[in-house]
């Protein structure tokens, strides 16, 4: 059976418009895959390290500006990622970036205790911006309520076949 020239130029058209559709779900799922990562930074955290910083250069400290926002492109580098797993040790490391930005904030009410045996860190495999959620949760619900601070203590053990946090 052969195809007239008109079939198979009628043919190539709709090929190509469902090409052109298929590029346009890639790029709305590219989309909507970003805007859910940016989901995992919790916008108050986000407005609330702009502020500390917009008032920390206020107060002339400028270095302790510089720092947090260091520490924030190093959290927003990381999130572009967000898909990819992470070793143990980079999860401690953006981490403790996010403490330090939280440190800042709370100055001395705000003491932090990281425990974890060093073979764990590139020997542990574990989905990115596991540990900064939990910890953020025990700043915001455990910590920042009290006035006096507190020392916030991530353990990180091997427990059998098992990783406790």
């Amino acid at each position: 059976m052969a195809f007239s020239l008109k079939e198979k130029i009628e043919s190539e058209k709709q090929l190509l418009v469902e090409q052109r559709k298929n590029e346009e779900y890639e790029k709305l799922l590219s989309q909507a895959r970003f805007l859910a990562l940016q989901s995992q930074i919790n916008p108050h955290f986000l407005f609330n390290t702009l502020n500390s910083i917009n008032r920390t250069v206020m107060l002339g400290r400028r270095e302790q500006a510089l720092t947090m926002l260091d520490s924030l492109s190093v959290l927003l580098r990381y999130l572009a990622d967000a898909q990819m797993p992470a070793l143990l040790g980079e999860e401690l490391g953006i981490t403790e970036e996010y403490l330090k930005i939280q440190k800042m904030r709370f100055s001395s009410r705000l003491n932090v205790d990281v425990r974890h045996d060093r073979k764990l860190e590139q020997a542990v495999t574990l989905p990115r911006f596991t540990l900064q959620p939990l910890v953020e949760n025990a700043v915001i619900h455990g910590l920042e309520p009290k006035e006096e601070g507190g020392t916030l203590i991530l353990d990180v053990r091997k427990t059998g076949n098992y990783i406790r946090i």
